[in-house]
């Protein structure tokens, strides 16, 4: 119990190597519920691929991450969201991605690790994908990657879409 006027100490979140006060205070991911803080380095393979997914995600034009639902994170375009990250009570050894795919969402509701669509999410063609402790989340980063390429290209404005589909050096 702390004393009366005691301070807690701060906390620093990881989110692509940026500390929590350079996204204006918010909170990404819940101190660890062994009173740990979370530091600069991700601890678990689901943190790591997580900050390797937002990564990839931010190099995308215009993006900027931010809170999605509640206790998820979100990536966004032009203040549209293409991506979700977390759960509501989901452990650090766990991730569930939410993201829109118009194009492999059938071949994607195949794979043991995505969730059946229902309603809303399956009418607009979004995946529930989610990888619990015993799944090798790092074993599946070029699908992840993939797929959060096409939401992005999905959700942004053509013109921004364009730039992603179209390699840089090959303009004309």
């Amino acid at each position: 119990m702390k004393a009366a006027g005691a301070k807690a100490p701060a906390v620093f979140f990881f989110w692509c190597g940026q500390d929590l006060a350079s996204l204006s205070g918010l909170a990404l991911r819940a101190p660890r519920n062994d009173g740990a803080i979370l530091g600069s380095m991700p601890h678990t393979p689901h943190e790591r691929a997580e900050a390797e997914l937002t990564a990839y995600g931010l190099s995308f034009p215009e993006t900027m991450a931010g809170q999605g639902w509640s206790v998820t994170r979100a990536l966004y375009v032009r203040k549209k969201m293409f991506a979700v990250f977390g759960d509501k009570g989901e452990p650090l050894d766990a991730l569930t991605l939410i993201m829109k795919l118009p194009i492999s969402a059938e071949m994607a509701e195949e794979l043991p690790y995505v969730r059946p669509a229902r309603g809303w999410y399956k009418q607009h063609h979004w995946v529930i994908a989610h990888f619990g402790p015993e799944d090798d989340v790092l074993a599946e980063m070029d699908t992840l990657k993939g797929w959060l390429k096409q939401s992005y290209i999905a959700v942004a404005p053509k013109m921004l879409g364009r730039i992603v589909v179209k390699p840089q050096n090959n303009r004309s």
